[in-house]
């Protein structure tokens, strides 16, 4: 087998699911249809925990840098507390074989009458990399970095933490 080959025999599958009671979250390889409205996102292969769903719904008022710092930084997993994930975690995890697990999750998600956006765009990330820079561009396989003053575009951020 070339390796042209071998790369085009990745074969996506569904990421671990995240359920988030309170400032907790819990991690399963399983939808659990009794905890639908636990249910929050999924776990990336890097750790990172992403929303399922775009825009501030319950767990902020608007996703602005500081609030989504906020909350990371409210949230437990494990005893453990969590942050916002930085930059280089994300650029250097964003690969076609996590895009294929994102999509292949999202679409598990929603036939299994799940909420889930197809499309992230904006990700807020730590200042651990870029201290006026700290926006995870997350859209359509692109990645990069923007000013963490810009507008606030809700419709098209999402939350996420790691530990």
């Amino acid at each position: 087998m070339t390796a042209k080959n071998k790369k085009s025999a990745y074969k996506a599958k569904v990421l671990p699911l995240v359920y988030k009671k309170g400032n907790e979250f819990e991690i399963s390889t399983e939808l659990i249809p009794d905890r639908k409205d636990e249910f929050w996102g999924f776990q990336l292969k890097s750790g990172i925990l992403i929303k399922a769903t775009r825009g501030s719904g319950d767990d902020v008022e608007s996703i602005t840098w500081d609030n989504a710092k906020c909350f990371a930084e409210s949230m437990f997993l494990e005893g453990k507390q969590g942050r916002l994930p930085s930059w280089t975690l994300f650029s250097e995890s964003w690969g076609k074989e996590e895009q294929k697990d994102v999509k292949v999750t999202v679409d598990f998600l929603l036939k299994n009458g799940m909420k889930a956006d197809r499309e992230r765009a904006f990700i807020w990330c730590s200042e651990e990399d870029y201290s006026a820079a700290a926006y995870f561009l997350f859209h359509r396989g692109l990645h990069g970095f923007f000013a963490k003053n810009i507008a606030d575009v809700d419709d098209d951020d999402t939350l996420a933490v790691v530990f």
